[in-house]
């Protein structure tokens, strides 16, 4: 263990986390917000995120306001598998600007077993009203692969979160959504996308119910 903790750790880094501590305590200070938390008047915690969830266990979550980051881009940002680094250099992955989407997450215990395919998870979206397929721009599992840790989907009580934008071929010709999930590593995978696919009771399904643009 390095005596020295900050050894590897930038100073512009350092000062963006100081920065951020003065505004968690509402000062200006600091030397103040460092010693407050060298002397434990201040203790560090993991935010708690809570979300709203209807009466048929409908998770609704703000994602961050997008910025233009394109896929090759999100490629080196993320921990990404190889067929999620396919789909996010393919010409099909499209971005948006100034954009904040309200997405709802659909568990997969909504469905009945028999039921929880993909072309019904598609027409239950449909019936909602919300925004589907192509109207869904694929970066929303970038953003939700950022915004959300492993353990933030345990808590919603899942395994696999499964965006439902409109299918992006890889390499090889196939299909698939981009997709997360809680195993180990927090990464950004894919999956095949099939009308007829039997999914699992802890997925959840991820669509677009608004886009709000900000000025």
């Amino acid at each position: 263990m390095k005596n020295f903790a900050i050894s590897d750790v930038s100073a512009g880094k350092l000062n963006a986390m100081v920065k951020t501590v003065m505004s968690q305590m509402g000062i200006d200070n600091a030397v103040e917000a460092v010693r407050r938390i060298n002397s434990g008047d201040w203790v560090v915690s993991e935010a708690i995120k809570r979300w709203p969830i209807d009466k048929d266990g409908i998770i609704y979550i703000d994602l961050p306001v997008t910025t233009g980051i394109t896929g090759p881009q999100w490629s080196k940002m993320l921990n990404v598998s190889e067929w999620a680094d396919d789909l996010l250099n393919s010409d099909d992955f499209w971005v948006t600007t100034g954009k904040v989407y309200k997405i709802a997450i659909i568990p997969g215990k909504f469905f009945f077993d028999k039921d929880r395919k993909t072309v019904n998870i598609r027409k239950e979206m449909d019936r909602r009203g919300w925004l589907h397929g192509n109207k869904i721009s694929p970066e929303v599992a970038c953003l939700l692969r950022k915004y959300l840790s492993n353990q933030d989907i345990a808590d919603l009580g899942l395994y696999w979160l499964m965006t439902m934008h409109e299918p992006i071929k890889d390499s090889d010709g196939v299909s698939g959504l981009l997709s997360m999930h809680r195993h180990d590593v927090s990464i950004l995978v894919t999956n095949y996308d099939h009308p007829n696919y039997q999914w699992d009771d802890d997925n959840g399904f991820v669509c677009v119910v608004s886009q709000d643009t900000q000025d």
